[in-house]
C-alpha cells in the first residue's frame, strides 16, 4: 500500500472514530438535557399559572412581586440544576462511556461544559412562556425562535471553528446567552405596557 493511501486512510478512521465518539457524546448531553427540559417548562407553567390568574385588585404589585420571585426561583433553580449537573457529571457519563478512558475524559469535560447552559435556559423558557401568558405571541414567537434556531445555528457553526472541541460544548451556552440578552431587552422594552417592573 503507497504512504499516500495509508495517510488517507488513516484520516478516515480517525475522522470515523472521532464522528462516533461524539455521536455518542451527543447522546449522553441529549439525556441530561431532556431531563432539565423536562423540567423547566413545568416550573415555567407553574409560575405562569399564578400571572394568569392574578386578581384584579392590586394587580401592578402583584404582578411585580410575582416577577420578581419568579427570575429568583428561576435563577435559584438553574444554580442547583447546574451544580448537580456538574456534581454527577462523571457517574452519570459513566454508565454511557467507561469503557473507553479518553472517551470519557473528553465527555466528561463536554458535560461540564454544556451544563453551564442551566444557569440561564429557565429564563429563556419562562421569558417566552411569560409573553404567551401576557398575550403577546409575537415578543414570545421571536424569543423562542432566535433562542432554538437563529442563535444555535449560527453558534454551532461558527464556535467550533473559533476555539476547537470545546466551541461544540460552549455553543448552546452562547446561543442562551445571546438569547438572555434578547429575553432580557424584551422583558427591560416592555415592563412599563405590562406594569411587571
Amino acid at each position: 500500500m503507497e504512504p499516500k493511501t495509508k495517510q488517507y486512510l488513516l484520516v478516515t478512521v480517525v475522522g470515523v472514530t472521532l464522528f462516533v465518539a461524539l455521536l455518542r457524546l451527543s447522546a449522553v448531553l441529549a439525556f441530561a438535557a431532556k431531563l432539565i427540559d423536562l423540567v423547566l417548562p413545568i416550573l415555567a407553567g407553574g409560575i405562569l399559572a399564578l400571572f394568569i390568574n392574578v386578581p384584579m385588585t392590586g394587580l401592578e404589585k402583584r404582578l411585580k412581586s410575582l416577577f420578581r420571585k419568579s427570575l429568583v426561583l428561576l435563577g435559584a433553580g438553574g444554580l442547583v440544576l447546574t451544580v448537580l449537573a456538574e456534581a454527577f457529571s462523571a457517574p452519570l457519563v459513566a454508565i454511557f462511556a467507561s469503557y473507553d478512558a479518553e472517551l470519557y475524559a473528553m465527555t466528561v469535560r463536554g458535560f461540564r461544559l454544556y451544563s453551564l447552559t442551566f444557569l440561564i435556559m429557565g429564563v429563556n423558557v419562562w421569558g417566552s412562556a411569560f409573553f404567551t401568558a401576557l398575550n403577546n405571541g409575537a415578543i414570545s414567537a421571536a424569543i423562542s425562535f432566535l433562542r432554538t434556531f437563529v442563535f444555535q445555528v449560527a453558534v454551532v457553526l461558527a464556535l467550533p471553528a473559533l476555539i476547537g472541541l470545546d466551541g461544540i460544548w460552549l455553543a448552546i451556552v452562547v446561543a442562551e446567552a445571546l438569547a438572555l440578552l434578547v429575553t432580557a431587552a424584551f422583558l427591560a422594552a416592555k415592563r412599563e405596557y405590562y406594569h411587571y417592573g
